[in-house]
């Protein structure tokens, strides 16, 4: 199953299935980072999360670092047959911006998928105004490192990108 059964550890970030239990620690890193919620298709932090706690076609997670709950990240748009998945929806706080949190959520999402799921295939959901407004460059950029550092850990061989 996509689904993982225990968190995704890293050396910076743990990924944790997002529960009620981390309600608080993202409420605060949205009051202390409100633009993040700037593009969304809610309204505001309590529709997202009780929509993220109920939804079902999806893997909603919380990131933590440095002992706090600093963002949130997800699978989407999972298809079993097609050994295919998407990671979007990925957020942190401010203040973790550039610290490498980003990046290693997403490398461990990736192993997990590829290596304990046997995805054949996973894309990154970057859409609409906050594929503009984010720096549609940043991101493939950040992708690029993301992707090369996968494939250099799985391989043992530096990746030219």
């Amino acid at each position: 199953t996509l689904r993982p059964t225990e968190p995704l550890v890293g050396r910076l970030v743990q990924v944790e299935p997002l529960e009620e239990r981390h309600r608080e620690g993202l409420r605060e890193a949205v009051e202390e980072s409100p633009e993040i919620f700037r593009y969304m298709l809610f309204p505001g932090f309590e529709p997202w999360f009780e929509w993220t706690l109920a939804v079902d076609d999806q893997i909603p997670f919380a990131v933590l670092a440095g002992g706090e709950v600093v963002g949130s990240t997800r699978y989407l748009n999972e298809s079993a047959d097609d050994r295919r998945v998407e990671i979007g929806w990925t957020w942190v706080r401010r203040a973790w911006w550039g610290s490498g949190v980003n990046v290693e959520t997403k490398l461990l999402l990736l192993e997990h998928a590829f290596e304990r799921w046997g995805a054949m295939r996973v894309e990154f959901a970057l859409r609409g105004e906050a594929e503009i407004r984010v720096g549609l460059a940043e991101n493939r950029q950040s992708i690029s490192v993301i992707v090369g550092a996968y494939e250099s850990a799985r391989t043992g061989k530096p990746v030219k990108l």
